[in-house]
């Protein structure tokens, strides 16, 4: 076997990797960069959810308050079914894939805060993206989401 003519192809191998590695490495580099360039959303813990939501509860009711245009809209944006086997107080549920479609419905809240939670994140992200594209000017994660409330061992409602 003629050494020198397997050399090309044991070079041929090895450069095709180093440029793959090379692709994949400047790839990841991209990602990561956009992730870091991402603003940090505003959240609310929720224990600052629960506070504000038992001090909207003891608010007189013989007249407008104040305090109970601060309630923030809270807003669930699981399916209907996770929404009826537990919620937080006072919140409504619109699926994370039908907010596009209601943005009618929460216009009255467009100047309001506007926390919105799901299980874990992911779909109070997507819905956090529409509303803002809708010109909400106030969109707030829940910190932790529906799983941290729980944790915490807040009030839930079921329907």
């Amino acid at each position: 076997m003629n050494y020198l003519s397997t050399l090309p192809a044991v070079w041929e191998k090895r450069l095709f990797k180093l440029i793959t590695t090379v692709v994949i490495i400047a790839s990841l580099s991209t990602q990561l960069l956009a992730c870091t360039a991402v603003e940090a959303q505003p959240q609310m813990t929720v224990e600052a959810l629960a506070t504000q939501i038992k001090a909207a509860q003891i608010i007189p009711t013989d007249g407008p308050s104040d305090d109970a245009t601060t309630l923030p809209l809270i807003l669930d944006v699981r399916t209907a079914e996770e929404y009826a086997a537990g919620h937080i107080p006072q919140a409504i549920n619109i699926d994370h894939r039908q907010v596009a479609a209601q943005i009618d419905t929460l216009r009255p809240f467009e100047h309001r805060n506007v926390v919105v939670y799901c299980e874990r994140g992911a779909r109070a992200r997507a819905a956090e993206k529409v509303l803002t594209d809708a010109g909400f000017s106030a969109v707030i994660q829940l910190n932790g989401h529906m799983r941290a409330w729980r944790a915490a061992e807040l009030p839930i409602e079921t329907d």
